[in-house]
């Protein structure tokens, strides 16, 4: 199969560390293939079946959205919320604005939150959740925002009381 074969070059010369990929065939038949590493570092990880992905942006209208605006359906929490209605930690920044900021701003990237931050640099689990948390983050300009996100995702584990990777 070309593709395979493709793929297998890429991941060999390093272009991808990784790849998962499924194919249909005319007849009905499936077919899927792991390639390389599901990580590098800290130790490498062979891909396997089973492996979740980050989608990057996709995930914020695939997931993101979808889960908050279910939540907002069942009652959970509503568009108007500020966000430390549900993330108590944040209400240390007494009279920093991102407190006040409500679920719908976070949604629609209006909120005034860096549009990315070096968070890779920042710990993994829990100790970057609560870094994210007690961030007093600088609100300027309405922009695309990966961290606005982040507190989204942070907002959904809290109002559903499981991880994020637990969701259906």
């Amino acid at each position: 199969m070309r593709v395979k074969a493709l793929l297998e070059e890429a991941v060999a010369k390093g272009v991808v560390p990784g790849v998962a990929f499924g194919v249909v065939f005319a007849d009905g038949r499936r077919e899927a293939f792991h390639l390389g590493l599901a990580q590098r570092e800290p130790e490498p990880v062979p891909l396997e079946a089973g492996f979740y992905f980050d989608l990057a942006s996709l995930t914020k209208p695939l997931f993101t959205l979808k889960e908050v605006l279910k939540a907002v359906e069942e009652g959970l929490l509503d568009l108007d919320d500020p966000l430390a209605q549900h993330l108590p930690e944040m209400l240390w920044l007494k009279d920093h604005p991102l407190k006040g900021v409500s679920v719908r701003a976070l949604l629609a990237h209006t909120a005034g939150l860096p549009p990315w931050e070096a968070l890779y640099t920042w710990g993994e689990g829990e100790a970057l959740k609560a870094r994210l948390l007690q961030h007093p983050w600088p609100l300027g300009e309405p922009a695309y925002s990966d961290i606005g996100y982040m507190l989204l995702g942070l907002l959904l584990e809290r109002v559903r009381g499981r991880p994020l990777r637990d969701f259906p």
